[in-house]
C-alpha cells in the first residue's frame, strides 16, 4: 500500500532492490520470512507490542499470498545473540529490529551481513 502511495519515493526502489539483492534474486519484493527481534516483555515491552502490532495489522491487511512469515524473537528472554541465532538458523531472510540501542549494536556485529535488517534504533 506504501508503495502504491507513493510510487515515486526514492526509498521504495532502495528497500525493493536490497531485499532482492540478500534474498538471492528475483525481485519478488518481499520476504517469506521476516524474524522481528524485539524485547516483548521489560522495560520496553509497551513499544515493543505497539511495533508487534502494527506489523501484524500490516501483515493481514495483505492478500494471503503476499503475506511474509513473520516470526518475534524475544530479546529480554533470549537476548540478542539468541534471538539473532534462532532467527538465521530458522531461514530468516529479513530481519526487523532490533528496538534498544545496545541490541542494535551488538546484532550488526552478530548479523554480519548475513541477511538484510531493518535496525529499530541507531548505532
Amino acid at each position: 500500500a506504501w508503495r502504491a502511495r507513493y510510487p515515486t519515493h526514492p526509498a521504495a526502489e532502495l528497500v525493493r532492490g536490497e531485499i532482492a539483492a540478500a534474498t538471492g534474486g528475483a525481485d519478488r519484493g518481499r520476504s517469506n520470512h521476516v524474524a522481528v527481534l524485539l524485547p516483548l516483555s521489560g522495560r520496553a515491552a509497551a513499544a515493543s507490542a505497539q511495533i508487534r502490532d502494527g506489523l501484524l495489522a500490516g501483515m493481514y491487511s495483505a492478500t494471503e499470498a503476499d503475506r511474509p512469515e513473520l516470526r518475534f524473537y524475544d530479546t529480554a528472554e533470549l537476548g540478542v545473540e539468541g534471538a539473532v541465532g534462532e532467527a538465521l538458523a530458522g531461514g530468516a531472510d529479513f530481519v526487523i529490529g532490533p528496538l534498544l540501542r545496545e541490541e542494535v549494536m551488538a546484532a550488526a556485529d552478530l548479523l554480519g551481513g548475513r541477511t538484510t535488517a531493518l535496525a529499530l534504533n541507531y548505532l
